[in-house]
């Protein structure tokens, strides 16, 4: 009887021992199972960017796109002429380093000279396709696309760079029709230019006579047009093409500024210049609309109302341009008698005038022929060419 109560007593102690360590095996293992699950978790949170481009592929798209809304916006500035303009260096360079400052990066400017992008006679059309962001043009380099703006290239229209960029901004800012000929294009700056001279070879101008029968070149068709008046022979062509079309003698000699002597070296090829203010050539300062209007709304006012819009511009191009005059009339002053500066007596300017007399009539009759309301704006300019004068 007692050895059955003794093993009944061990039986129930076993069954007790079997479920405990039951229990504890069972809590074991579903420790075991949580810290290999956490384990593979960390894992995956600390895998390599391939191991988890997958799972992450929802996520890129959305990222890259803030992460390009973010990145600085880089303008693309063309110019046609060489680096060493002096419009590159005192006036496109510096404003690209200001545009990046004031904007604290947020949009910056690379300048690309010697017609890197393309050549002077594409500015205007590769801001109207893209193919530049910003530019200097000259309307007369796309003859036929703005008649109205011709205006300051006709004779006597232009007497200096100050006056002659007063005049084209006041008609640009009245007449619709003058600012629609530059459409799409965003302006943001327009200048006069500096008075055009003639410079030859080897035959010296003295007189209206001695214009008779020479080959000229000529920036633009309006200045051709008074060439023709004088009794010369016009060809158009880029300033990038006349020290070669002069030393092959393909041209007898070129109408430009002083300031195209030390740009292009031309007092290396020629020996006489003629002071006589016969014309000039407009110049822009240009975006393409759709870059202007991507830009930040503060971005936009800074670079036509703003620190740096037209006003900057203008003052930075005038000086750019002058310091440049300044510069190519030194250097020709410095060959000495090896070149011939002429001045034409006030006898001999009054035939001149009176040969270039009909130049402003045949425009206002080419603008009336076209449907344009050339008479009114031959007349505004001419008033004020006339206050600007007094």
């Amino acid at each position: 009887m007692q050895t059955r109560k003794i093993t009944g007593l061990l039986g129930s102690i076993l069954l007790i021992l079997l479920t405990v360590s039951l229990v504890f095996t069972t809590a074991c293992s579903s420790s075991t199972t949580t810290s290999a699950t956490t384990t593979k978790a960390t894992t995956s949170t600390s895998a390599t960017p391939a191991t988890t481009a997958a799972t992450t592929a929802a996520t890129t798209t959305s990222t890259t796109t803030t992460t390009a809304a973010g990145k600085a916006i880089d303008l693309r500035i063309a110019f046609g002429s060489a680096p060493v303009h002096s419009l590159v260096k005192n006036l496109l360079e510096p404003w690209a380093a200001a545009l990046a400052e004031k904007t604290s990066g947020r949009v910056t400017a690379t300048v690309y000279a010697g017609g890197a992008l393309g050549p002077d006679a594409q500015q205007y059309d590769m801001l109207k396709t893209g193919g530049a962001d910003v530019s200097i043009f000259n309307p007369g380099f796309t003859p036929g696309r703005f008649p109205l703006s011709s205006i300051v290239e006709l004779p006597g229209m232009n007497p200096s760079i100050e006056v002659g960029t007063q005049i084209i901004q006041s008609l640009y800012d009245k007449y619709p029709d003058i600012s629609k000929e530059y459409d799409p294009v965003k302006i943001l700056c327009i200048e006069g230019q500096l008075p055009i001279l003639i410079h030859t070879t080897k035959k010296a101008v003295r007189t209206l006579e001695d214009v008779k029968g020479l080959t000229l070149r000529v920036p633009n068709e309006t200045v051709g047009k008074s060439v023709t008046l004088l009794g010369g022979s016009p060809v158009f062509m880029g300033m990038t093409d006349v020290y070669t079309a002069l030393e092959r003698g393909t041209i007898d000699g070129a109408l430009y500024p002083y300031e195209a002597v030390k740009s292009f070296g031309m007092d290396q090829i020629t020996k006489y210049t003629t002071e006589f203010a016969l014309s000039t050539i407009q110049s822009c300062i240009g975006m393409n609309a759709e870059t202007f209007n991507k830009l930040p709304e503060d971005v936009q006012v800074l670079i036509t109302t703003g620190d740096l819009g037209r006003t900057w511009l203008t003052e930075k191009y005038i000086y750019a341009m002058s310091l440049g005059q300044q510069q190519g009339y030194e250097k020709i002053l410095a060959k000495g008698s090896d070149y011939e500066i002429i001045k034409l007596s006030t006898e001999e300017q009054a035939k001149w005038n009176a040969a270039l007399g009909p130049a402003v009539d045949q425009w206002i009759k080419d603008r009336a022929a076209e449907g344009k309301p050339g008479q009114a704006i031959a007349d505004e300019a001419q008033q004020l060419l006339k206050d600007l004068t007094k």
